[in-house]
């Protein structure tokens, strides 16, 4: 423990999880508002703390949505795109780090964040991606 204020005592952050305990979901909604089919590309990234060796990149796979279509991105497809690259991630475990996906044409992605805090309930989040060019 290290001391503190007139709160109290304040713990370390020494040997600290990341997230403090509780059980986490992503979903990553993606619809193609546009008049034309568009194909997508999406692929994950494992962000691990500085002093470690970085995390893997999966492989980049394509999609195809019709006008009006959507589709979702959850944890279990993260899973599925990081296995591609033979990455050992445990189903139950937490992972840390990013979804790309890449479109010709503009889209709407929504992020979904869950997170349920036992008895102390359950928190939803939900955030517009605002796209962003590249060359």
């Amino acid at each position: 423990m290290v001391q503190g204020g007139a709160a109290g005592p304040v713990q370390s952050l020494q040997n600290f999880a990341p997230v403090v305990g509780a059980i986490y979901r992503t979903a990553i909604n993606v619809h193609n508002y546009m008049d034309v089919t568009v194909t997508i590309t999406k692929k994950a990234v494992i962000a691990l703390p500085e002093d470690e060796a970085r995390g893997a990149i999966s492989k980049r796979v394509q999609d195809v949505l019709k006008d009006d279509e959507a589709l979702e991105v959850d944890c279990q497809d993260v899973l599925k795109l990081l296995a591609n690259v033979g990455t050992s991630v445990n189903p139950n475990g937490f992972v840390t780090g990013f979804v790309e996906i890449q479109s010709p044409v503009e889209i709407q992605v929504t992020a979904v964040y869950t997170t349920e805090l036992g008895t102390n309930g359950v928190k939803v989040d939900v955030e517009q991606i605002a796209a962003h060019l590249t060359k």
